[in-house]
């Protein structure tokens, strides 16, 4: 039985519904790397209103996969996707009103994003969130605000957040703490907390 056929059968046999079924495909057929064929199926799910596939369908765009690259059209998809409540839409709709791709930049709207991802516990909304008050961008600077929000997303095993949180206990002089933080993001592959590791003899 191929892959393919596999996921058939879990829809028959009632273990997967077909919309999981067509999403779990599309996935398989992007890690193959056949984004035009995963891009079909992405829009036709995407039309249906499913925000999974609104999300993904706006990568594609952003990135050119399977498609010419267009960050206006990926904006669309990913506010129909984040103003059904799913996270990574509002956490990547944050990041291009952040940047000003696709559309405006605007540092509230992106702060708004943020947080309705973070309200959710999505580790990359809520670190993002933390570097908006460490920057001061859309919202006052607050150091105190910034590691709150860098410390929710740290315990919550994000490797960004952990490496931040290395930092800000290097520059409180607590070391200990700070290793602890850089050994666990380390630990994620993150080459920055490497190297901070390294530079104190540790491997």
């Amino acid at each position: 039985m191929s892959e393919q056929e596999g996921y058939f059968f879990k829809a028959i046999t009632g273990k997967q519904s077909f919309e999981e079924t067509t999403i779990a495909i599309a996935y398989d057929m992007e890690a193959s790397g056949h984004y035009s064929d995963a891009l079909e199926i992405w829009i036709k799910l995407a039309e249906k209103g499913n925000a999974e596939a609104q999300f993904n369908l706006a990568l594609l765009y952003i990135d050119g996969c399977g498609t010419s690259q267009n960050s206006s059209l990926a904006a669309k998809h990913l506010e129909k996707s984040a103003k059904q409540g799913y996270s990574p839409a509002q956490v990547e709709l944050g990041n291009l009103y952040l940047a000003g791709e696709g559309v405006e930049e605007n540092h509230d709207k992106a702060i708004s994003w943020f947080r309705k991802a973070a309200d959710q516990g999505d580790p990359i909304g809520t670190h993002n969130l933390g570097t908006m008050y460490r920057d001061g961008l859309g919202v006052a600077e607050s150091e105190e605000e910034s590691i709150r929000w860098f410390l929710i997303a740290a315990k919550a095993n994000y490797s960004l957040a952990q490496y931040e949180m290395g930092l800000i206990c290097t520059d409180r002089k607590d070391e200990p703490q700070a290793i602890k933080w850089f050994r666990l993001a380390a630990a994620q592959d993150l080459d920055e907390a490497k190297l901070e590791l390294q530079s104190r003899g540790i491997e």
